[in-house]
């Protein structure tokens, strides 16, 4: 009976062994453990080419994964979608002056890399003696392809697709200076304004500015206006020019005594021609030589400027202000309470002081 036991026991480790190796085996692990990925370098190029000019480039394709991979390489177009960095890509076709998908030339459009290889892919960008003017941008997809047997029936497909951009600037003499300077601010504001303070403020700046105004639908006068420190900054820059820029700078805010209180970094970042991107202000706050910033922010009152600088387009920075006030009337009503709370009690608040006193002065005296 014990042999029997053993037996039977053996018999099921077996089945539960055979059952591991063909699971182990089968196509689905095999994926699991061989997930397709790649590595590219560069990211992307951003040259200036003259009208005529040939010029040669490397991408440099690593295979990651654990498998051999047949890659592919496309050629599209590429726009901005928003102003917070989005892409759109295009896969129609233009004339050949306007479009860069016809300017490069792929040496090896598909190709197959061993596990772990590496390939440097040559091309050639050829820019024709009509090309139009201005900037001109592309993208290069790296995707790999899989064989659909690869897969399994109703299973996901992730595959990895690698982008690498072309930003190409066609200079022309004589249209550089078009435009002289390409910033433009399309908006620089505050975030939490109070429309009704605001609007008060306005009617009575323009009371004494412009007094035919003053009671209009839109006062000549525009004042910004809070109720406490600004939530944040809004500022959103328009490139007017017929390639791409990359401004970077700062955002800095003064108080009414012309100290700054706060500061913030804008990093570089890329805007197209004729388009529109919003840049992230963070504020490190700073101290003031007094009074620390904390306080300044819960006890803000009074007139404020903002001012932010952008440089690395041109030759002088770009610089732009504006003016907001901040009128707590919360704190002011939260003061006028206690302060007539204190005057209707004021007959006994002074008996109670003067008690208070005698009582101190006859301990004093013994």
């Amino acid at each position: 009976m014990r042999r029997i036991f053993l037996n039977f026991r053996l018999a099921i480790w077996l089945s539960f062994g055979v059952l591991v190796f063909f699971v182990g085996s089968s196509p689905l692990a095999v994926q699991a453990a061989s997930a397709p990925s790649l590595a590219v370098f560069p990211d992307k190029f951003e040259w200036s080419l003259s009208r005529g000019q040939t010029r040669d480039g490397e991408i440099r394709v690593v295979n990651t994964s654990d498998l051999a991979l047949p890659i592919s390489f496309k050629m599209v177009r590429w726009d901005a979608q928003d102003e917070i960095g989005g892409m759109n890509f295009l896969e129609t076709q233009e004339d050949l002056s306007f479009d860069i998908t016809q300017w490069v030339d792929i040496e090896e459009r598909d190709v197959i890399l061993e596990s772990g290889e590496q390939r440097d892919i040559a091309f050639t960008i050829f820019v024709p003696a009509n090309a139009e003017p201005g900037g001109k941008y592309g993208a290069v997809f790296v995707e790999p392809v899989i064989p659909e047997i690869y897969f399994e029936g109703g299973e996901a497909r992730v595959l990895p697709r690698v982008a690498i951009l072309f930003l190409l600037d066609i200079p022309v003499v004589g249209l550089e200076g078009q435009v002289e300077q390409p910033l433009a601010i399309a908006e620089f504001s505050i975030e939490g304004r109070s429309s009704v303070l605001s609007g008060i403020a306005s009617r009575l700046a323009s009371l004494f500015r412009e007094p035919s105004t003053a009671f209009a639908a839109t006062p000549a006068v525009s004042v910004d206006m809070l109720s406490g420190a600004p939530s944040g900054f809004i500022l959103r820059v328009r490139n007017d020019g017929i390639t791409h820029i990359r401004p970077s700078g700062t955002v800095s805010v003064f108080n009414a005594f012309d100290v700054k209180i706060a500061a913030a970094s804008l990093a570089p970042t890329t805007i197209l021609p004729h388009k529109v991107r919003q840049f992230p202000v963070e504020f490190i706050r700073d101290n003031l030589p007094f009074v620390p910033s904390a306080v300044e922010r819960q006890f803000a009152l009074g007139e404020y400027k903002a001012t932010v600088v952008l440089e690395g387009v041109g030759n002088q920075p770009f610089v732009t202000s504006f003016s907001y006030w901040v009128f707590p009337w919360q704190v002011f009503i939260a003061a006028g309470i206690m302060i007539f709370a204190l005057w209707l009690v004021r007959k006994r608040l002074i008996a109670a002081l003067r008690v208070l006193f005698n009582i101190h002065s006859a301990d004093s005296n013994v």
